[in-house]
């Protein structure tokens, strides 16, 4: 049951590392929205000879792409930190293991965080913990 605290917490802690790297790495895309900005606010600078979209149409696209990819970013940090917070508490058994699945998108680092969740949450000593109902294994009569 200890190994099983500490396995918990050490996850919980992971997954806030996480989602502060997540937030980090979304940021990175605040270049795009000043980009977009500065050739919509001077589309003119960057008129060239032979364009299908204007400047200030291909502005407004990376702005809207910038501030899209900037919201889930931190839409999926909120998560990875409520997920870290869940596995703490051992609360919302569910809603870590969804998680967990989410963060195996995230390769390299974030399939070895989620499969390792994976790996203690399907644990039935964990199951309890959780206060989930574990299967029995009873030997059949026949």
């Amino acid at each position: 049951m200890e190994r099983d605290l500490n396995h918990l917490k050490l996850l919980s802690v992971f997954y806030y590392i996480f989602g502060g790297l997540t937030i980090v790495f979304s940021l990175i895309f605040s270049i795009y929205i000043v980009m977009g900005v500065f050739m919509v606010a001077d589309p003119s600078r960057f008129a060239g000879s032979s364009q299908d979209l204007s400047p200030e149409t291909f502005g407004w696209i990376l702005i809207a792409i910038g501030i899209v990819v900037i919201a889930m970013g931190l839409l999926m940090s909120v998560l990875y930190f409520f997920a870290g917070g869940s596995l703490r508490k051992q609360k919302r058994y569910t809603f870590a293991l969804v998680i967990a699945g989410i963060t195996c998108l995230s390769f390299p680092f974030g399939t070895t965080l989620g499969v390792f969740t994976i790996m203690v949450l399907m644990r039935d000593s964990v199951k309890l913990l959780f206060g989930r109902p574990v299967a029995v294994n009873t030997p059949s009569t026949s």
